[in-house]
């Protein structure tokens, strides 16, 4: 299956040339060649070498790399380093300590945003929710984000909003991602010992 075949409009291209051109900037290109996909690529890049690379241990750069790769693509490719994290079965410890490093904090999306979201999905103003609702978030993350409440017989709560289209990109980043192990197993069968497609 090709690229091409597999992508169904311009919004899988865009975020398909977005991951092809991180994926090369931290020193993967030579990966989105081998699966073709370095026609979305400017060929300079291609051609660049990431910094640092010779100055670490091998394991230590890639794990590195990975991590800020993973940072720059957004929340699925944070989640995918941070469940890689946590498998010495198929990741080698020096990579396991970069990504372990991967972190969600992201700023926060706008607090009306956030409380228009609520009322849509309990049916009811916020007013009519909770005592009283905080309108700064306590915390911020990559799916969503959580607010201090009140609720109405005097409870404390914590309510966690998820970002608005945060389903829409996972959803397309886990059907690029399905497409990208199924092509590094098939055009790169030496990879095929760490199980890509059963890991996505």
């Amino acid at each position: 299956m090709t690229p091409l075949q597999f992508t169904r409009g311009v919004r899988s291209l865009n975020r398909l040339r977005q991951i092809a051109q991180v994926l090369t900037r931290h020193g993967f290109g030579h990966i989105v060649t081998r699966i073709h996909l370095g026609r979305f690529v400017p060929v300079w890049m291609l051609r660049h070498k990431p910094a640092g690379e010779s100055t670490e241990g091998a394991e230590t750069s890639v794990g590195r790399r990975l991590t800020m790769a993973a940072s720059e693509l957004g929340p699925t490719f944070v989640k995918l380093g941070q469940m890689l994290s946590t498998r010495p079965d198929i990741v080698p410890e020096a990579v396991l300590r970069e990504l372990r490093t991967l972190q969600d904090d992201v700023p926060p999306f706008d607090t009306s945003i956030a409380m228009a979201t609520i009322a849509e999905e309990l049916h009811q103003p916020v007013a009519a929710c909770f005592a009283s609702i905080d309108d700064k978030p306590i915390a911020s993350a990559s799916i969503g984000q959580v607010y201090r409440a009140v609720g109405k017989a005097g409870e404390q709560i914590v309510v966690k909003v998820r970002r608005p289209d945060i389903a829409d990109v996972i959803r397309l980043d886990l059907e690029l991602l399905e497409w990208l192990a199924q092509s590094l197993e098939t055009l790169m069968p030496e990879l095929r010992i760490y199980r890509p497609t059963m890991i996505v």
